[in-house]
């Protein structure tokens, strides 16, 4: 006896739940689960980066009663301490973890009611030797362009206020650490870890993304002119595409750190001239 009704085919995969918005998944982020929406990804973004600003205040003050002692707070120059390449790496390298276990508490709260892994949500995945290899030739470039541009306008990217931190560094390869290895990784797990998966998985999408993004990366970056957080904001934009182009935040985190090695290394030839 035969029946007419057809049995599902079981060697098919079943089909991925679909997005009660209409949105397809953007390039580079997972398919199972979600990120948070819009307002939280801003809201969490901003209260990671004052819980981290505080941090950096507390770790600024500790190193201050370390190094000058109680009696020599009085006698603090604020705006000298400000410029003190010891102080600025001391707390940079201090406070990134702060960043990394602020920003993976918050995705873990996530997926526990999504589903979303904390890897598949920051995007810790390998990058392909093909990828490593367009990031390390887009960040050479890039920093080619900044160079030639910054000479064609005569205009000098290099603040005065990290030449000073530069110059009263009694320990250079702390301030290397700072800005090679703790800067970028603390950045890249906030600003293309967490915030830009958010935002692409909202309706501003993949290009608002990167545009919202950058410029939220650009505004931190307040020791800079104009000129000079122009061109942050590219880079910003460069990287955010870089993370979604290869879906891993190792990516961005290597271009960072690249680029990042690049300006400590035009520091040093700038300073021993």
């Amino acid at each position: 006896m035969t029946s007419d009704t057809e049995l599902p085919d079981s060697s098919k995969p079943p089909p991925l739940p679909s997005d009660p918005a209409g949105r397809k998944p953007s390039a580079g982020l997972p398919r199972d689960g979600t990120p948070w929406g819009l307002r939280q990804t801003v809201g969490f973004f901003f209260l990671i980066g004052c819980v981290w600003v505080v941090a950096q205040g507390i770790a600024g003050s500790l190193y201050v009663l370390a190094t000058r002692g109680i009696e020599g707070v009085a006698t603090l120059d604020l705006e000298k301490l400000a410029r003190s390449g010891d102080f600025f790496a001391t707390c940079t390298i201090a406070t990134a973890p702060v960043a990394w276990i602020l920003t993976a508490a918050v995705v873990w709260m996530r997926g526990r009611s999504s589903g979303i892994a904390l890897s598949d949500y920051l995007g810790l995945k390998r990058v392909s030797y093909d990828h490593v290899l367009g990031c390390v030739a887009g960040t050479l470039a890039g920093a080619l362009c900044i160079e030639v541009v910054s000479r064609v306008f005569d205009i000098s990217l290099m603040p005065e206020s990290m030449l000073e931190a530069f110059r009263s560094t009694t320990w250079r390869p702390l301030m290397w650490m700072a800005l090679i290895v703790a800067a970028p990784l603390g950045e890249e797990v906030l600003f293309r870890g967490f915030l830009l998966p958010g935002l692409c998985d909202s309706r501003l999408g993949p290009q608002g993304a990167i545009l919202f993004s950058a410029s939220a990366f650009a505004a931190v970056h307040t020791q800079y002119d104009f000129f000079g957080m122009c061109v942050i904001f590219f880079v910003g934009a460069g990287l955010a595409f870089a993370r979604l182009k290869t879906g891993s935040l190792f990516a961005s985190i290597l271009m960072h750190s690249l680029l990042n090695l690049i300006s400590t290394l035009q520091l040093e030839w700038y300073l021993r001239r």
